[in-house]
């Protein structure tokens, strides 16, 4: 699904995403640009994250 030029690109920028954003413990839904497009939102403590 992905064209293999994209595939080294991708996996380094979604394990920086996770590093800076998508934490476990503390994401920061507020910040995220794939909020729109997320599975999880919703799964968390909203108090924790910031997201009313």
């Amino acid at each position: 699904m992905t064209p293999s030029d994209w595939v080294y690109g991708l996996h380094v920028g979604l394990i920086r995403h996770g590093r800076q954003i998508c934490h476990a413990q503390r994401p920061k839904c507020g910040e995220c640009p794939l909020y729109s497009q997320c599975a999880y939102v919703g799964s968390v403590n909203p108090q924790e994250t910031g997201v009313s």
